[in-house]
């Protein structure tokens, strides 16, 4: 009888177990959808939850041009071109100013994120940047750069925590 009830224990904890890796490693079973209801620059949007709360959204490991910095205007424009209305969002932490940071996933399954660093419109935000991906998102940032797209056109693009800083 005892051996039974400790393989029954033990099969009890592997469910457990199985459930929070699931949910450490799985963080976009958490994610919810929403509504675009505004692009406010091309690091940053609204979403409009179910509930019809407005969601102000700052997207993770990444930054863009600020708008009236050179490449600002091509960043937000990229953002609206690709964004459609209904997205993903996978919080990964709150900023200073009660944001979700998020990693935000389009109509199509592909991330927001990482198609802005694709087509050259950000850097990687390594002072915040932390997850496995950065990494990834690096080598990205590095081929646009290499194929002068978005704001790398420009000879010497000013990273916009230095623009703020000024």
């Amino acid at each position: 009888m005892g051996m039974r009830l400790v393989l029954c224990l033990l099969d009890r904890m592997n469910k457990i177990l199985l459930v929070f890796l699931f949910v450490l490693y799985c963080p976009t079973a958490l994610a919810w959808h929403g509504v675009v209801a505004s692009i406010v620059d091309g690091d940053t949007v609204t979403v409009v939850t179910e509930g019809g709360s407005g969601v102000r959204v700052r997207l993770y490991g990444i930054d863009c041009p600020e708008r009236k910095q050179p490449g600002g205007k091509g960043a937000t424009d990229y953002v609206k071109s690709v964004i459609g209305k209904v997205v993903g969002v996978e919080e990964i932490d709150r900023d200073r100013y009660g944001r979700s940071v998020s990693i935000v996933t389009i109509s199509d399954g592909r991330v927001l994120n990482r198609m802005i660093l694709e087509q050259g419109w950000a850097w990687v935000y390594l002072r915040y940047c932390r997850l496995p991906v950065c990494g990834e998102w690096e080598e990205l940032e590095a081929e646009a750069r290499e194929k002068r797209l978005g704001l790398w056109q420009d000879h010497d693009p000013v990273p916009p925590w230095e623009w703020r800083r000024k």
